[in-house]
């Protein structure tokens, strides 16, 4: 990630054993060791744009996907364009571009 960059900067922080105990944990799942693996998930979650977790992330696009099925679906219903067959392309679509959608929603706050 950032091989070549000097780092000068250095930030600690205390846990309980329980808590120590999960963070290695999932660290040596995945082949790290407890440092190196904070490390790189504080740094991946600090380089999202949105401020959002991971989790919070995932909970985010999946109610996004719901506002906009929502949406359409009573626009459909409205317009009485709803047919089974424009609703389950309408379902795909939303799945396909359920980061597109949260995005979309999320700059509107901005």
């Amino acid at each position: 990630m950032e091989q070549s960059t000097k780092k000068t900067k250095m930030i600690s922080f205390r846990v309980s054993e329980e808590a120590y105990a999960r963070i290695e944990q999932a660290a040596l799942a995945t082949g790290q060791n407890p440092n190196d693996w904070c490390r790189d998930l504080s740094l991946a979650e600090s380089g999202r744009g949105d401020g959002l977790s991971r989790n919070e992330r995932l909970i985010y696009e999946e109610l996004a996907r719901v506002r906009y099925l929502v949406g359409l679906g009573f626009g459909m219903l409205a317009g009485e364009e709803l047919t089974a067959e424009a609703w389950e392309r309408t379902k795909a679509a939303a799945d396909q571009k359920g980061a597109q959608i949260a995005d979309a929603l999320l700059a509107r706050r901005k």
